[in-house]
């Protein structure tokens, strides 16, 4: 099995969905195979928020989190069913802060 490469990137909502008072940041996960395609997963039209969207593997960072790349992976893990050997940890972004108007 061919390596994927993780580029990852944090990102706080500017706008706090649930009547939350403070922003909470989430993290943005890309995986990337070696034919530079990313891994896009589409949003069910089940949730609460941004139905049928595309998106990156997304959540939030807990208090609790070992690290964030610990937090990555793990995310990865439980939603695609790679593991940490899978991967090539490339780089990780610089904050984007965005507004949450639901779009």
């Amino acid at each position: 099995m061919n390596q994927l490469r993780l580029i990852t990137s944090l990102l706080t909502i500017s706008d706090p969905p649930f009547n939350q008072t403070i922003p909470k940041w989430k993290k943005s996960l890309l995986p990337q195979t070696h034919g530079n395609k990313i891994l896009l997963l589409k949003r069910s039209d089940k949730v609460s928020s941004y139905q049928n969207h595309w998106r990156g593997i997304t959540e939030s960072l807990e208090p609790s989190d070992k690290s964030y790349l610990h937090r990555a992976l793990t995310d990865i893990k439980e939603k695609t069913g790679f593991s940490e050997h899978d991967f090539h940890f490339i780089r990780t972004g610089k904050p984007l802060k965005i507004n949450n108007n639901g779009a």
